[in-house]
C-alpha cells in the first residue's frame, strides 16, 4: 500500500506488478478543534475561560463556522467580556485567525463566526463559564459546522469544586 506520490525504493512490490495494489486516497479536508484538556471551576467562583479553536485545513475557505455546546447542568455561559469580536489574534500561514466572544446561556448554547473561514484559517471561539451552586463535574460536548466540511465533534471534560 502506498499513498499517492510517495517515493518507493525503484523495485514494486508484488501487488503493484499485478495491478492490484490499493492506493490510499489522502484525507479529506477537514475542520479541527483545539480544545483544552479541561476546566476546572469552583462553584460561586469567578468565570474560567474556555476557549475553543478551529482550524480549516483544507484548500478552500468555508462558510462562517458555528460551534453548539451542550453544557453541564449547573454550569453557564456569562459571556465574553466582550472586547475579541472580529478582532484579529494572530497569523497562521498568512491566514488571519478569527476571535469571537461568544454570548451568554445555560443547557446548549450556541456561537457563530462572523465571516468565512479561509484555507488555513482559524477562529478562537471564547466562552467565560460559571458554576452555579448545585453543579457538578462533567463534560461539555458539542459540535462544529461549517459548509462543506463534515461537522466535527468537541468534548471538554469539566471539574466542579464546591465552596
Amino acid at each position: 500500500m502506498r499513498w499517492p506520490g510517495e517515493q518507493t525504493s525503484g523495485t514494486a512490490t508484488a501487488e503493484e506488478q499485478a495491478g492490484t495494489a490499493t492506493v490510499v486516497e489522502p484525507r479529506a479536508e477537514a475542520l479541527v478543534p483545539i480544545v483544552p484538556e479541561g476546566v476546572a471551576l469552583t462553584t460561586g467562583g469567578p468565570p474560567v475561560a474556555l476557549p475553543v479553536i478551529v482550524r480549516n485545513t483544507g484548500s478552500t475557505p468555508v462558510a462562517a463556522p458555528t460551534l453548539v455546546l451542550t453544557l453541564p447542568d449547573g454550569v453557564q455561559v456569562v459571556g465574553s467580556g466582550n472586547n475579541l469580536r472580529g478582532r484579529p489574534l494572530l497569523r497562521w500561514e498568512g491566514a488571519v485567525a478569527q476571535a469571537i466572544g461568544c454570548g451568554p446561556g445555560k443547557g446548549t448554547v450556541t456561537c457563530r463566526a462572523e465571516a468565512e473561514l479561509p484555507a488555513g484559517g482559524s477562529v478562537t471561539f471564547l466562552f467565560r463559564l460559571l458554576a452555579g451552586p448545585k453543579s457538578t463535574s462533567g463534560t461539555i460536548t458539542g459540535t462544529v459546522t461549517a459548509a462543506p466540511r463534515q461537522p466535527v465533534r468537541v468534548e471538554v471534560p469539566v471539574a466542579i469544586t464546591q465552596k
